[in-house]
């Protein structure tokens, strides 16, 4: 759970950094990293949060199979 919660974290902070300025000095990381931290912690709390999170994610690698046999089946 908490290795799934920090791929999606990731990438989703990744992807929120496209959206802040120019020039990585005027990011304030740790303030980011902190408030990421917070959230994976109620996360961790919550276990309705946890048991929609899981079913996405396991939608997610079934959709994920799914494509990769379609892929392979292709070639």
């Amino acid at each position: 759970m908490k290795g799934k919660l920090i791929i999606v974290g990731a990438i989703l902070i990744g992807g929120g950094m496209l959206l802040f300025p120019d020039t990585i000095e005027q990011i304030d990381i740790p303030s980011l990293a902190h408030a990421a931290l917070d959230d994976a912690e109620n996360l961790q709390n919550d276990p309705a949060v946890q048991d929609n999170f899981n079913n996405i994610i396991q939608i997610f690698y079934e959709k994920l199979d799914v494509l990769k046999s379609l892929f392979i089946d292709s070639l």
